[in-house]
This record gives C-alpha cells, sequence and structure tokens, in this order.
C-alpha cells in the first residue's frame, strides 16, 4: 500500500514537472526570439545611419570645387595628320621653276576594272615626284634633299614622263613576289606603249608625232594575283587603256577631242535651221 502511494505521488510530480520545463523552454525561445528581433533591429538601424551614405545635400559648392580642382583635363589629340603637305622653301621654288607637281596631283581616270584588276593607273598632266621621296622634301629638309633633287634634273633632261609602278603588300606578299609582280607590270605597260608609238619614257617612235608628257603612276594591289593572272588578258587590259585614256589624255589629244565634240555640237542645230530655211523655200 505504502509502495503504490509512493510511486503515484512520484508520477504526480513527474507530471507537473514537465509543463514547467516546457514553460521555461518556452520563455527562453520567446526571451530570444526577442533578442534577435532586437538585435536584428539594432543592426539595421546601424545599417540605415551608415557615416558614409552621403545625399544631395553633403553636395555643397565647396565640395563641388574641390573635385574641379583636383579632376585632371586630358590635352587635346594631335592634328598633325591633318594637315596638308608643306615642303620646303628650297622645294617649293625647284618645283615652281620646272613645272613639276607633287604626288598628291595624281588622279585616277574612270573607266577602270577595279572589280577584277588587282591595279590602279593614276595620271597627272604634269610630272611629278615619286611619293617615295616625298618625305625628303618637307618644311624641315632632310639631308638626302640636295641628292633627290639632283636625280630629278637628270631625269627632266631625259624623260618628259615619268612612270611609277608600286606594288603594295596588303595581300601578305614578300619582297619576291612584290619584286616581281612590278617588273612583270611595267614590261607589260612599256610594251602596250610601244604599240602606239611610244617609248615607256614617253618619246615618240614616229617622227612628227608630239611626244607624252606627264606622269604614270601603277599601284598593284595584289602581287600574287597579277602574278598568277592570265597574262594575255592583263596585257589586253592595259593595251586598252594606254589606247583610249593614257595616250589621248597625256598627248593632248583628249582636250582636242573635246574641242571638237563641242564645235560639232553647236554646229549641229546650224545645220539643222539651214536645211529647214531651205525647205521652207518656194520652188521654182
Amino acid at each position: 500500500m505504502l509502495r503504490r502511494t509512493l510511486t503515484r505521488l512520484m508520477s504526480l510530480q513527474h507530471s507537473h514537472s514537465i509543463p514547467s520545463t516546457s514553460s521555461s523552454s518556452s520563455s527562453s525561445s520567446s526571451s530570444s526570439s526577442s533578442s534577435s528581433s532586437s538585435s536584428s533591429f539594432s543592426i539595421t538601424s546601424t545599417s540605415t545611419s551608415s557615416p558614409y551614405s552621403t545625399t544631395s545635400s553633403d553636395l555643397t559648392l565647396e565640395t563641388l570645387r574641390k573635385i574641379t580642382q583636383t579632376t585632371t583635363v586630358l590635352p587635346p589629340a594631335p592634328t598633325s595628320w591633318q594637315e596638308p603637305f608643306t615642303p620646303s622653301p628650297r622645294v617649293a621654288s625647284f618645283a615652281a621653276q620646272n613645272n613639276l607637281a607633287f604626288s598628291n596631283a595624281l588622279r585616277m581616270f574612270p573607266g577602270q576594272n577595279v572589280q577584277s584588276m588587282p591595279l590602279r593607273i593614276s595620271l597627272c598632266p604634269k610630272r611629278a615626284f615619286n611619293f617615295y621621296h616625298q618625305r625628303y622634301f618637307e618644311q624641315y629638309e632632310h639631308p638626302l634633299t640636295e641628292k633627290t633633287l639632283h636625280f630629278y634634273e637628270e631625269e627632266m633632261k631625259k624623260k618628259p614622263l615619268w612612270c611609277y609602278v608600286h606594288c603594295s603588300g596588303a595581300d601578305g606578299s614578300n619582297t619576291v613576289v612584290r619584286t616581281a609582280a612590278r617588273r612583270y607590270l611595267t614590261k607589260v605597260l612599256a610594251q602596250a606603249l610601244e604599240r602606239e608609238g611610244y617609248e615607256l619614257s614617253g618619246r615618240s617612235l614616229k617622227p612628227g608625232e608630239k611626244e607624252l608628257r606627264g606622269t604614270i603612276q601603277v599601284v598593284v594591289t595584289e602581287g600574287k594575283t597579277l602574278l598568277n593572272m592570265d597574262g594575255k588578258k592583263l596585257e589586253e587590259y592595259v593595251g586598252l587603256l594606254v589606247r583610249k585614256d593614257i595616250v589621248p589624255r597625256l598627248s593632248g589629244r583628249l582636250h582636242q577631242m573635246n574641242q571638237e565634240y563641242e564645235r560639232g555640237k553647236r554646229q549641229q542645230p546650224r545645220d539643222r535651221q539651214r536645211s529647214q530655211q531651205r525647205g521652207n523655200r518656194p520652188q521654182r
């Protein structure tokens, strides 16, 4: 009996101790949650009140003045490459006395098939300097200026026509390929001029014919393509340009042909008017 009573009392005590533990745990959890919430609140509150945050009111005139004083301003880009070519006074007087032009006076003429042919031909009615020598003719004279001018003095005595053939390395061709393409095209040009009765120097092979005077510049854009082309096709193309454009332009025939064409255009209305007047006359 006593044992039964003791076991009942122990069970009752155990049942009463569990809720007390749960309540304590709940209270502890509530306190921890409250502490965490308070800590989180404190964190957010400190984060919002950061001393490094800037507002529009902080940007005063003094701050802006300091920023502009410490900012470095870059100098403008050099524009020397945009300036036109200015020769030295000595070279300019030499060119004016001998009626010579610089390489920027060369112009391509229309009618060239630049899409399928790897070459560009430019002409100038005056004898023009080679653009490779233009670096010796700048405003501040080069040590080779005098020697280069002496070279052109000798060229003027021998050649009324100056021909330059250049080859570009834009297609990746080496020096051997460029040299071979330049020599090959020089030969083709000389043969085309010879068929028209002129030497490569511009002198006429026919007595009494006017010589060619000026400058021919040929630029090969792709040396490999030129050497792999059909030789007959290239010769026909260059020969056609020489016959229809180069010789008439440099011999003065083109100007004469234009004058004759303009004279014919003015003459046509007069002839038409005369024919009308004759048709209106009464028949006898």
